[in-house]
C-alpha cells in the first residue's frame, strides 16, 4: 500500500518537483497547499499518512502548522522542509512533535533515502507507543478485574477461584466482556 502524502509548499516548482518525485517513487501525494491554512484542511480532510511542512509559508508558518496538528493529536508523520539550517527551527520542530527535518534545494536520492529514514523511525516508534497504550490498558482493566474479584468475595465470602469462576460465567452468559462485568462491580459495590 502506497504512503499517502500531503504537501505543504508555497513555491510552485519546489512543490510540483516533491510531487514529480514522490509519485515516482510509490508515494500516493493526496493533497497539496500553498499556505499553512489551506494545509491543516487538507490534512483535516485527507488524513494522510506523512506531510511534508515547508517552514516558512504564508498566513500560517509550517512550525505553526505542526503545533496545530500536535494539539488534534494528529497521528501521522511531520517532515519540516525549508531552505534554513537554523537550530531555532529544529528546537520548534522537535516541540511541536515532527519526525524530521529536510532541508532544500531538494536532491532527489537524498531526499528519498533520508524520508524513508525518517518514516521508518516513526511507524518504529508509533508501533512501540501503541504497543506501549495496549499493555497500560490491559494493566488498568486487570486492576478492575482484581478489585471486582475481591469486592465479590468480601460479600460473598468466596475464595479467589470462586469469585473467578463467577465473573467468568456471568460475563459469557450475559454476553459482555470481563472488563466491562468488572467495571460494572466495582461501580455498584457487587452482584447478587
Amino acid at each position: 500500500m502506497k504512503i499517502k502524502v500531503v504537501i505543504a509548499e508555497d513555491e510552485t516548482l519546489t512543490r510540483m518537483d516533491l510531487i514529480e518525485i514522490l509519485e515516482d517513487n510509490d508515494y500516493e501525494v493526496v493533497g497539496e497547499a500553498s499556505d499553512g491554512l489551506e494545509a491543516i484542511d487538507i490534512i483535516n480532510e485527507k488524513k494522510p499518512d506523512l506531510v511534508l511542512l515547508d517552514v516558512k509559508m504564508p498566513l500560517m508558518t509550517g512550525l505553526q502548522v505542526a503545533k496545530v496538528l500536535k494539539e488534534n493529536r494528529f497521528d501521522g508523520c511531520v517532515v519540516m522542509l525549508t531552505a534554513y539550517n537554523i537550530k531555532d527551527y529544529i528546537n520548534k520542530a522537535t516541540e511541536n512533535s515532527a519526525s524530521g527535518y529536510l532541508l532544500k534545494p531538494i536532491d532527489e536520492g537524498i531526499f528519498l533515502s533520508h524520508l524513508k529514514l525518517i518514516y521508518s523511525k516513526f511507524l518504529e516508534l508509533k508501533n512501540l507507543k501503541d504497543e506501549m497504550c495496549k499493555t497500560k490498558k490491559k494493566l488498568e482493566e486487570r486492576k478492575i478485574l482484581e478489585k471486582a474479584k475481591g469486592i465479590l468475595m468480601a460479600k460473598h465470602k468466596w475464595d479467589e477461584g470462586k469469585a473467578y469462576e463467577f465473573m467468568r460465567n456471568l460475563s459469557m452468559e450475559k454476553r459482555i466482556t470481563m472488563g466491562k462485568l468488572s467495571e460494572i462491580i466495582v461501580t455498584v459495590g457487587g452482584v447478587s
